[in-house]
Order: C-alpha cells, then sequence, then structure tokens
C-alpha cells in the first residue's frame, strides 16, 4: 500500500487550511464591520417571518448532508449564520443529522449500487488505494483514524470494501460529534472576534488531523514492510 495514494499531502492540506481559517476570520471581522452579516441575518429573519422557519432549518440540513455526498463542498461557512439565527443547540443537531444522513447515504451508494456510481464522484486512484486500505481487515483504531484524517466522502469507500454498517456508524458517530463541536465554539470565537479562541480551536484540529494522519502513514509502513518479509520468507522456503 502506498501512504501518499492513500493520504495525499496531508501536510500541505493542513497549512491550507491553517491559512484558509485566518483569512476567514479577518474577512468575517471587516464584513462585520460594514454590517453585512446583520443585514443578511435580518433578511433571512424576514424571510422566516413570512414563512415557516422549518424550512430555512431544512435548507441549511440539506447542505450539511451535500457536503457529505459532494467531497469538497462544505456547510462550515454557514455555520457563523446558523449560529446568529438559532443559536447553538440547533445548529449543532442539524449539522450533526445532516451529516450522520450523508454518511449513511454514502455508504450505501457504496455498498449496493457499486463502484461504476462511487467513480463517478471519486477519482480511481483514490477510490483504489482506499479501498484497498479499508479492504485489508483494519483493525477498529485504524478504520477511525483513516476516518478522521480523511474527507467525509470516504463513506462511500466503507460501503464498496462492505466494512461493517454498525462499526462505521459508530466511527461516524464520534468523529462527526466531535466536528460539530469543533465548528459551534469556533464559530462562536469568530463571531465574538476572539482571534485567541478561534486559533486554539484552529490548532486543535491541526493536531487532530496531523496525528492521525501520522499514525496512518506508520501503519501503513509498517504493513508494507510486513508483507516484502512476507514475501521474502515465501520465496526462501
Amino acid at each position: 500500500m502506498n501512504k501518499h495514494k492513500i493520504l495525499g499531502n496531508r501536510a500541505r492540506l493542513m497549512l491550507l487550511l491553517f491559512l484558509t481559517l485566518i483569512a476567514a476570520f479577518w474577512i468575517w471581522g471587516y464584513v462585520s464591520s460594514e454590517g453585512l452579516i446583520n443585514k443578511i441575518i435580518e433578511l433571512i429573519q424576514r424571510y422566516e417571518s413570512n414563512r415557516s422557519v422549518f424550512f430555512s432549518l431544512g435548507i441549511f440540513w440539506l447542505f450539511a448532508v451535500a457536503s457529505v455526498l459532494l467531497g469538497p463542498f462544505t456547510s462550515a461557512p454557514l455555520v457563523p449564520i446558523a449560529l446568529l439565527l438559532w443559536g447553538n443547540w440547533v445548529t449543532y443537531w442539524i449539522l450533526f443529522s445532516g451529516w450522520i444522513t450523508g454518511a449513511i447515504i454514502t455508504y450505501t451508494i457504496g455498498r449496493h449500487l457499486g463502484r461504476a456510481i462511487v467513480l463517478k464522484i471519486i477519482s480511481p486512484e483514490k477510490a483504489n488505494a482506499w479501498q484497498e486500505f479499508i479492504s485489508s481487515r483494519v483493525t477498529f483504531l485504524i478504520a477511525f483514524l483513516f476516518r478522521l484524517a480523511m474527507p467525509a466522502e470516504t463513506g462511500y469507500i466503507f460501503g464498496l470494501a462492505r466494512y461493517n454498517f454498525l462499526k462505521y456508524i459508530f466511527i461516524t458517530t464520534l468523529i462527526e460529534s466531535l466536528t460539530a463541536t469543533i465548528l459551534i465554539f469556533s464559530g462562536k470565537a469568530l463571531i465574538d472576534r476572539n482571534f485567541v479562541t478561534f486559533i486554539s480551536w484552529i490548532a486543535i484540529v491541526v493536531i487532530l488531523l496531523s496525528t492521525s494522519s501520522y499514525l496512518l502513514a506508520h501503519k501503513i509502513k509498517k504493513g508494507r514492510k510486513a508483507s516484502v518479509q512476507s514475501n521474502l520468507e515465501e520465496k526462501i522456503s
């Protein structure tokens, strides 16, 4: 198994994530100071007064589901607006339930609709590397680390590899509850323009991703060495 095919360039991605979030903090500060955020909130609240608030909640929930199904697409930029409109708990449960629903859908598509559909969403190179890794009888801990380090669309691969559904949902529940919590608290720090708290939450994300990626890389390297050793022993015998 090639760790670069499985993990990609995680260091570059994490640096890009860090810089993007720092930029987002300053952009939010500028937009807020210009009063644009308040105008957006007023427009949404005016719309909700004319229609059901459940319609707006439903749209946000669909964004959360789509962020799992469509890879690079994400509902994260909408979290601060949602926090201002509906508060912490409502936003948390909409995100969490949307992500879990998306995870179930991706797993079901991978398991029951097959490889042809998955390859329309994920590149063949990634799909092959990820499926080989998941199919190699990974332990629960390694599956957890893989799901933590990789994008949400790996749910397709868990389904394609026929990984145990209950274990997959348990892993996903742990990770998505953690992700939602981090988004809620970092979103609150963004709204309050608390740079130190915001940076602290970013640091937690970077540490989690770095640690899981490092442990995965170590596991892949160890597995490759074991495979080479096994081949040598077969040739000798």
